[in-house]
């Protein structure tokens, strides 16, 4: 009857530049996870436990009404600059809630959406960007290497990239059908409509195929578009062909066109090129 909550700590703490990329951006997409279950939290950041922590110590809190009575509190702890920051995780009821930010929500708001949710793409765009213009120069070692670049940082498209040149075997790349295969399987589980309609007709067909789960393959789709909406090229692109062809999303010509848009903006070659063929 006394207990008022239980909190989960992580070992692991992140200094420096890790939390402002790493730790910051998994917050992020934990946050978007939880608000998809659960709705929108009921606090914002940023709280602090003066009962029992000191000021300073929570860096940011988020809480979620998971049933009646009982609360769902997630959170970045700050153990100082020399120890780092962690994540934390309270499941409460009303009498072990800490109190709420004084801070404005919108300038809350503003925060969290500056924070970006997929920090490794922002370096894989330009990995990409070399990638085609060294095709474009029949550089094609050179472009594969830099798909394996940006593959390595989550980007699909790399890996979309790698399978396209495997399976082509030119200038100097060899034809190699298993590890085109491969590549094309992990760009198709991650939601990349150019690898992944080479599974099925349709993304539910393509994600049973690729085995996985009809909650993997939502999230997969979900995650292109929250990195789409980011501003990231390559998703953009991969947006328009899934609306261009129906595949994942319900066909929509006005949709498809508006995503080519917003990546050839960005100089995406390949997005120019299907909005040439389009007019």
């Amino acid at each position: 009857g006394g207990l008022r909550a239980v909190v989960f700590y992580s070992r692991s703490k992140c200094r420096g530049s890790e939390y402002e990329t790493k730790l910051k951006s998994a917050y992020k997409a934990l946050l978007v996870g939880l608000t998809e279950k659960f709705g929108e939290p009921a606090n914002m950041p940023e709280w602090v436990a003066k009962e029992s922590l000191q000021e300073g110590r929570i860096q940011y809190m988020h809480m979620w009404r998971v049933s009646p009575g009982v609360f769902l509190m997630s959170g970045l702890g700050n153990m100082g600059a020399m120890e780092g920051y962690f994540p934390l995780f309270r499941f409460s009821g009303p009498s072990g809630m800490p109190p709420k930010s004084k801070r404005d929500r919108e300038e809350l708001k503003r925060e969290w959406a500056a924070i970006p949710e997929f920090p490794g793409l922002k370096e894989a765009e330009l990995h990409i960007s070399d990638a085609v213009r060294a095709m474009g120069s029949k550089k094609y070692e050179d472009a594969f290497e830099c798909f394996q670049q940006a593959a390595e940082l989550g980007s699909p498209r790399g890996y979309w990239g790698m399978a396209f040149l495997s399976e082509l075997g030119k200038y100097g790349v060899k034809r190699d059908k298993k590890k085109a295969d491969e590549m094309n399987r992990k760009a198709a589980a991650a939601g990349y409509a150019a690898s992944a309609s080479k599974f099925g007709a349709t993304w539910p067909d393509a994600a049973r195929a690729l085995g996985l789960s009809a909650t993997a393959a939502r999230e997969q789709l979900h995650m292109r578009q929250r990195a789409a909406a980011e501003g990231y090229a390559s998703e953009q692109y991969n947006m328009g062909i899934m609306y261009h062809t129906g595949f994942g999303m319900p066909k929509d010509p006005a949709k498809a066109r508006e995503w080519f848009q917003k990546a050839a903006d960005q100089d995406d070659v390949q997005a120019k090129s299907i909005l040439k063929k389009l007019q």
